[in-house]
């Protein structure tokens, strides 16, 4: 007579009512591995500061990049995409501040972020991080530090703004001899050496 085995593992009706929900709360989980920037909707402001006191917004109107499922970030700021809203003080920003002719007219900002923050990002919908990485500009490469405010919207969409300016110093990616050439040119009495930085950047899964 057989002996049945006490210890039987036959799927029962429960077991099979657990692997459902398993598969369908991994269904719900974001399959996307991967980001690329919005650059119809990125927002890169800057602030210049003339004669000690008269501060103007500027901005750049072109912004690529990704966020890879390793976590590497890479924004891509495009220096002929500047716009200071008088053309000529646009022309003469890219030929003796930025010099396009001879470096790239490109700002790249890199940085590792880690796969947990992304993971609690989409968990929480929104956390304040702080990103560091470098700044590449001007031939120079520096490092940087991002305080971001970074939301969550529905898994398909993340926004990345700045919660303080990033400052830029011209010393740093020697654009010194550049600001001075356009004092000169303008017979301005002085031009900040330091720049803050804030932006706006929307990332949508690929």
């Amino acid at each position: 007579m057989p002996i049945k085995n006490p210890t039987s593992t036959r799927p029962t009706l429960a077991h099979w009512r657990l692997w459902a929900a398993s598969v369908l709360a991994l269904a719900a989980l974001p399959s996307h591995a991967a980001w690329s920037v919005n650059s119809e909707t990125a927002a890169f402001h800057f602030v210049t500061t003339k004669n000690v006191n008269v501060s103007e917004v500027q901005s750049f109107k072109k912004v690529t990049g990704q966020l890879s499922d390793a976590g590497k970030l890479e924004f891509n700021v495009d220096l002929k995409s500047l716009s200071t809203q008088i053309e000529i003080r646009d022309q003469r920003m890219l030929d003796f501040l930025f010099e396009v002719a001879k470096f790239p007219a490109q700002a790249v900002f890199t940085a590792q972020v880690d796969p947990s923050v992304m993971k609690q990002v989409l968990a929480k919908k929104s956390l304040s991080a702080e990103i560091k990485g470098t700044l590449s500009l001007h031939g120079k490469t520096q490092p940087v530090k991002a305080k971001l405010q970074l939301l969550s919207l529905d898994g398909k969409s993340l926004i990345a703004t700045t919660r303080e300016p990033i400052l830029v110093k011209a010393n740093d990616f020697a654009l010194e001899g550049g600001i001075e050439k356009l004092r000169e040119l303008v017979s301005l009495p002085s031009i900040g050496a330091t720049v803050p930085v804030n932006f706006w950047i929307e990332l949508k899964a690929k």
